[in-house]
């Protein structure tokens, strides 16, 4: 949701570091993985952080344990995270703003006296908010009542990933009346449709029927975009379960669509869709021809997934389109970090991307190549995409510590390398010398220390980082 303050997302991340492992982190260390903001702040925020982690849990002790020689620790999990957004975001005058709009639509003078603060900021706080939802196509209408206005698909399908992201589950929207009711359809969906879905999944399912619910109770009108409607004649639905006999065609169709193409739930599809529309997908709007220029040929099964996989991604842009911010923040991807972990592949598919979107009918979105490129990593071997990197250790040290190097730099690469230690450095992709070795002119040649200090494994790395270029400029 846009418009929150900047202080619950960088509080946020300071918690999702704290909680990678139960260890010591300084706040240098922090603001390192975070690469924003500055020490201070967030040596600052930790100890807030603390505090209103001890009152969102009802903690009697300290969650975090301070030590000023080496900084923060969070001994336990606590369900931290699910609980801290649930208790920032609800305390954000931000956050009333959008439940008014969508739930209750009451004037901005009402809302500004109920939220104790003035007209005037709550007018700007509107105005902010509406430049940011620009890219979505909705907005908050001020007059006569707040109102959230859009296509009524897109608003659904936003409160929900919204509410969901903040609350987690039904149980924990203490605004929400007889969350039980909703648990309960959830539930006997779940069996009538044979969806197998866990009991954990059941209260994020209950929310979705609760925005459902609640839109139908208002006559909300459900109307789709028109070429959304196109696509409609190669899809059809299953039968609507006894428990949603009250909804419409179009409401249940719309429930189907949603739930079979946005994986929010399960990968179980309520919708068959007619061969046809794969071969008009494959000919016009697919990256698949451009993935096989690069990539290993695709099997008639990972085809399938991957075809079945872009129909869901073309209905689901019909309905909302995801910014960059978006996908990082509600989906949690974040494209740079990915790329990051998988060197070879993301070489290759930044080069399958500039080719597709040179011929693509629609231009692509952030979402589209995240979600392509995840595509992707489900269906190839990653091991066979592992990029060789081989070293000659030019060292004047013992056997035991050549052996420690070769360790240490296995450690370093191996997730995303196949690493070769060579006996004649004319083999070697990377050489690796002594400090002070004035034969190290070569351009492939770093100096190390013989323990392999932080200095030197950011050398090792942009040497790699180095070669994996000149070896994709090649493609």
């Amino acid at each position: 949701m846009y418009g929150f303050s900047n202080d619950i997302w960088l509080k946020l991340d300071i918690l999702n570091v704290l909680l990678q492992d139960s260890i010591f982190y300084s706040s240098t260390a922090i603001q390192t993985q975070l690469d924003y903001s500055n020490v201070e702040t967030i040596k600052k925020n930790c100890h807030i952080i603390n505090e209103e982690l001890k009152e969102s849990l009802d903690l009697k002790e300290d969650p975090i344990i301070i030590n000023q020689r080496y900084g923060f620790k969070l001994e336990k999990d606590y369900n931290a995270m699910m609980h801290y957004k649930n208790y920032l975001f609800t305390k954000d005058f931000t956050y009333a703003i959008y439940i008014n709009a969508f739930f209750e639509r009451k004037s901005l003078n009402l809302l500004a006296d109920e939220t104790y603060v003035s007209l005037s900021t709550l007018n700007r706080k509107v105005d902010e908010i509406n430049v940011l939802l620009e890219s979505y196509d909705i907005y908050l209408e001020k007059w006569p009542y707040l109102r959230l206005r859009g296509n009524e698909s897109t608003l659904r399908i936003f409160m929900f990933l919204s509410l969901n992201f903040i609350h987690g589950k039904i149980t924990n929207i203490s605004w929400i009346q007889n969350s039980a009711h909703y648990i309960n359809l959830a539930r006997k969906v779940n069996m009538e449709l044979n969806l197998g879905l866990y009991k954990h999944q059941i209260e994020g399912f209950a929310l979705w029927f609760y925005i459902q619910e609640f839109c139908i109770g208002k006559n909300y009108e459900l109307s789709y975009m028109p070429r959304l409607n196109k696509i409609s004649a190669f899809l059809e639905y299953l039968p609507k379960p006894n428990s949603l006999t009250h909804w419409n065609d179009l409401e249940w169709e719309f429930f189907s669509l949603v739930y079979s193409v946005s994986n929010f739930f399960s990968d179980k599809s309520l919708i068959l869709i007619d061969e046809q529309l794969f071969k008009i997908i494959m000919t016009k709007e697919s990256f698949i021809e451009d993935y096989q220029k690069y990539f290993t040929p695709l099997s008639k099964k990972s085809l399938s997934v991957l075809l079945t996989a872009q129909v869901n991604q073309l209905i689901l842009s019909n309905f909302i389109n995801f910014d960059n911010w978006f996908v990082k923040r509600i989906f949690n991807l974040d494209f740079d970090k990915l790329s990051d972990e998988f060197k070879g592949i993301s070489r290759i598919f930044e080069k399958t991307w500039e080719d597709f979107e040179t011929h693509a009918k629609k231009r692509p979105t952030d979402y589209d190549k995240i979600y392509s490129y995840v595509l992707i990593l489900s269906v190839i071997s990653l091991q066979e995409y592992k990029h060789s990197v081989s070293f000659f250790l030019r060292l004047n040290v013992g056997i035991i510590f050549r052996k420690y190097i070769q360790q240490k730099i296995y450690f370093l690469l191996e997730q995303n390398y196949e690493v070769e230690f060579v006996e004649d450095e004319i083999w070697a992709d990377i050489i690796l010398c002594n400090v002070g070795d004035y034969r190290n002119i070569e351009r492939n040649a770093i100096s190390i220390s013989s323990v392999i200090n932080q200095r030197d494994i950011k050398k090792i790395k942009r040497a790699v980082h180095d070669l994996e270029i000149s070896r994709f400029e090649t493609l």
